[in-house]
């Protein structure tokens, strides 16, 4: 399903936070128009980070409108536009207005954190829960080990090209060292996620058997749990987005690559501008 109602006044509450660790107050019609809002949505966002427990400060300017600033700090910082309209808080979010604010996003990327990950994925949070990813194989890091599992489940949704998607299901356990007379072996590690990942485990082996990949085309979506051990091929230009959901551990995860081979890592890092430009500019042309 598209992201909710709640979901999306999650993200708005998302984007309004991180305006108020700006140094300076906003009134709500500033706050409002920051990110693509009506007045009252703005407000009503500010309201609720009071109800849940984030301290805003609340004073009145010489024009007697009232400011907001955030009281603590602790908050992912963005500095962007979600883009969605008022018209968007409907229960459930058409696919079609999904796209449309995604869409908008690309039109207009800059100001946006986004990170490119090691499988040619360009990134950027659009709450704790959202993630939209931008796919350019141009942009993979040369022979990365692609197999991997998450330290989330999520769903996925394909806003435009297409993705093959494989799982692998394990043969019994893992073990030290392989037995050469059995076929379907992967060296396994676990790894910490993220900039600065590394492996926290040694190498182990895995037999596992690959079931049939099965294709999503734009407008569909496909689940994944946490466990499940996958390698997706995106298509050149499509854009994704997922929605995760958190396990006790959100940090571990495990990769697998083919024994004679060696394992390459896919750990993210800080886009540039012009790689920002050009993957976003790449999904457009191919929408």
């Amino acid at each position: 399903m598209p992201p909710s109602r709640l979901e999306i006044m999650r993200m708005l509450d998302h984007d309004v936070k991180g305006l108020l660790e700006r140094d300076a107050p906003w009134t709500a019609k500033e706050l409002a128009k920051a990110i693509g809002v009506s007045t009252e949505v703005a407000l009503a966002a500010c309201k609720r980070l009071v109800g849940c427990g984030d301290a805003v400060d609340v004073s009145t300017s010489r024009q007697r409108l009232p400011r907001f600033t955030l009281a603590r700090g602790g908050v992912r910082r963005s500095t962007s536009r979600l883009g969605f309209s008022p018209l968007s808080l409907v229960e459930p979010v058409p696919f079609e207005v999904l796209a449309l604010a995604v869409k908008a996003i690309l039109e207009d990327p800059h100001g946006r954190d986004w990170s490119l990950h090691g499988f040619g994925m360009l990134r950027a949070y659009l709450s704790d829960e959202w993630r939209l990813h931008v796919w350019s194989s141009d942009h993979a890091v040369p022979g990365v080990s692609a197999l991997h599992n998450h330290p989330w489940a999520f769903e996925s949704y394909v806003l435009s090209g297409s993705v093959s998607n494989a799982r692998f299901c394990p043969v019994g356990v893992d073990a030290e060292r392989m037995d050469e007379r059995l076929s379907g072996w992967w060296a396994t590690q676990e790894i910490l996620c993220g900039p600065d990942g590394c492996a926290t485990s040694g190498v182990r082996y895995q037999r596992m058997v690959a079931t049939a990949p099965e294709v999503i085309r734009a407008g569909g979506s496909y689940r994944q749990a946490a466990e499940e051990v996958h390698a997706s091929s995106p298509s050149h230009g499509a854009v994704t987005i997922i929605h995760r959901r958190f396990q006790e551990d959100t940090e571990h995860a495990r990769v697998y690559w083919r024994p004679e081979e060696r394992w390459v890592s896919a750990e993210p890092r800080q886009a540039t501008t012009v790689e920002v430009g050009e993957i976003t500019k790449l999904a457009l042309r191919l929408w």
